[in-house]
């Protein structure tokens, strides 16, 4: 009986890891996504003020 449960929980575990683990890169892309897009707007705006 305590080893099936704990076959179980395990199992269970395992794939709710996995499943956050597939969502790991998902959510670093989009911060990578985000972070480069505030860099470009920085830069623009630099690049404007060196205009004027």
């Amino acid at each position: 009986m305590g080893v099936s449960t704990g076959l179980i929980n395990l199992c269970r575990s395992t794939t709710f890891s996995y499943r956050y683990l597939q969502m790991i890169p998902l959510m670093l892309f989009t911060l990578e996504r985000r972070m480069l897009g505030l860099i470009s707007e920085m830069v623009t705006l630099q690049a404007r003020e060196d205009a004027e």
